[in-house]
């Protein structure tokens, strides 16, 4: 079963929208996710695997080489709903790690791959070592596949947490100052609909 930690909040760092890409203020613009801003105005189908941005120190320490090998090159990822406590009942083939899949969303297309990449490659996404004092509810699923290999990001945003799992291994981080950018990305993968 699924470890559900508890951290103490920490405060939320500002977000500014360029271009329709997101940049946390004051961040070089080689770390700020670009998608739409940067591309160029041919079809993203020109450019079926743009070259990964480039990945921060701190995150190679602490995603480590097998992880950030699947998620700067994978061959698909899948985008899920998730319901946010855990269900070992659950069948294998519905869930992201032990999270029941709600919905299954579209396979990420380049651009927004490039986006994602952006904002968890960068070591200013993070507040490395946080203590929260809430619990890991996660909301977004990304599948990452690479041949045989399966990497699975799930997003909260109740705690703003990134929660990494490969291998059985997991790895999470606060990610408060890429809350809004995440939410942006959620939303383009799941559009909000009047009900």
């Amino acid at each position: 079963m699924l470890n559900q930690p508890f951290f103490r909040v920490c405060s939320l760092s500002l977000l500014c929208l360029i271009g329709g890409g997101v940049q946390a203020q004051n961040d070089p613009p080689d770390v700020a996710a670009t998608a739409v801003a940067s591309e160029p105005a041919t079809p993203v189908e020109t450019e079926p695997n743009p070259a990964p941005p480039k990945v921060g120190e701190a995150i190679q320490q602490f995603l480590g080489e097998a992880i950030i090998h699947v998620l700067a090159n994978p061959d698909r990822v899948d985008t899920f709903r998730v319901a946010f406590m855990a269900d070992a009942n659950s069948p294998l083939n519905l869930k992201v790690a032990e999270f029941p899949v709600l919905e299954q969303g579209p396979e990420l297309e380049p651009g927004l791959l490039k986006a994602f990449q952006s904002l968890v490659f960068s070591d200013k996404s993070y507040i490395w070592e946080a203590d929260k004092r809430c619990m890991f509810f996660p909301e977004l699923g990304l599948r990452f596949v690479k041949g045989e290999q399966v990497v699975e990001v799930l997003v909260s945003f109740y705690c703003d947490l990134l929660l990494f799992v490969h291998e059985g291994e997991q790895k999470m981080e606060d990610c408060d100052p890429i809350s809004q950018a995440l939410g942006q990305f959620r939303d383009a993968l799941f559009p909000l609909t009047d009900q």
